[in-house]
């Protein structure tokens, strides 16, 4: 499929050389992944998040090759237990989209492993792995030997989902999976998502943390998230009622009820849809 980059800065589709005609700004691919990413105090945030997710890594002790990850997210018996609860709502998102021939963008894509997931299932689907980490073991660079490993492939983007290098109504699908809690303005981020999605186009946020109405957020978040926080990353426990607002654009809501899936287990439970109307 021919994807329709867009300058991050002044969203102008670039040219075929990934150059944008109004502003001058240039897109590179390098060491097999594509850099579409502003240059100023926005990606200066990504960057120490980006080096927290690094530094985290290293101190779990997980900073290395893991032949885990081609296994992801249910080969092996430890994965099945840690993953139960991403895998059963993934099934689920498949179950209610034919992905194959869409135009898909996953957004906090880390390693890539969910595209390699979704692959076996849907292998024609067209997937473009979002992320500001391009680390080589718990970023996006793992994502090239994955490819290479099981043979398949999608666009690894290193980019910022507060600014998406893609055109106006040029995308079918976006989702998101345990991500959309790091996101720094997720009201930004799905405007964005509205933006590039083509009218009827659908948005899902899969496996999302949620915290009860009326708790206090930076203690909630200190309880769950208190190793990420000492990194810089950031973490948030959205309630229910906050993601739906920050979602409005698209009509955002949960459908765990509708596809049988239960909603508060642990700190990860909610499975979100939302829709671009097919009319202005």
């Amino acid at each position: 499929m021919n994807i329709r980059y867009a300058c991050p800065n002044c969203r102008a589709r670039l040219d075929s050389g990934l150059r944008c005609p109004d502003c001058g700004f240039l897109g590179v691919w390098r060491d097999g992944l594509l850099f579409l990413h502003r240059n100023d105090a926005s990606w200066d945030r990504c960057i120490i998040e980006r080096n927290g997710w690094i530094s985290r890594t290293k101190e779990v002790g997980l900073y290395r090759e893991n032949d885990d990850h081609f296994f992801l997210p249910d080969q092996r018996p430890h994965l099945k237990q840690v993953y139960a609860e991403s895998k059963a709502h993934i099934d689920t998102f498949m179950r209610a989209e034919d992905l194959n021939g869409r135009l898909c963008v996953d957004l906090g894509a880390s390693i890539g492993w969910v595209e390699a997931y979704v692959l076996k299932t849907y292998p024609l689907a067209d997937l473009i792995a979002l992320e500001i980490n391009d680390d080589r073991f718990c970023g996006l660079g793992r994502s090239l030997v994955l490819k290479e490993q099981l043979g398949i492939e999608f666009t690894s983007l290193v980019a910022d989902m507060h600014h998406i290098p893609l055109c106006d109504e040029s995308v079918d699908i976006v989702f998101s999976v345990d991500a959309l809690h790091h996101f720094r303005d997720m009201g930004q981020v799905f405007n964005e998502v509205h933006r590039v999605l083509r009218p009827g186009g659908k948005f899902y946020g899969i496996n999302e943390p949620d915290r009860p109405s009326g708790t206090d957020e930076t203690a909630y978040v200190a309880t769950y998230a208190s190793m990420e926080l000492q990194h810089n990353i950031i973490e948030r426990r959205p309630t229910y009622a906050e993601y739906i607002k920050a979602g409005g654009v698209l009509d955002l809501h949960s459908i765990n009820a509708q596809m049988g899936l239960v909603q508060h287990v642990d700190t990860a439970s909610l499975l979100l849809k939302g829709e671009k109307a097919r009319h202005s």
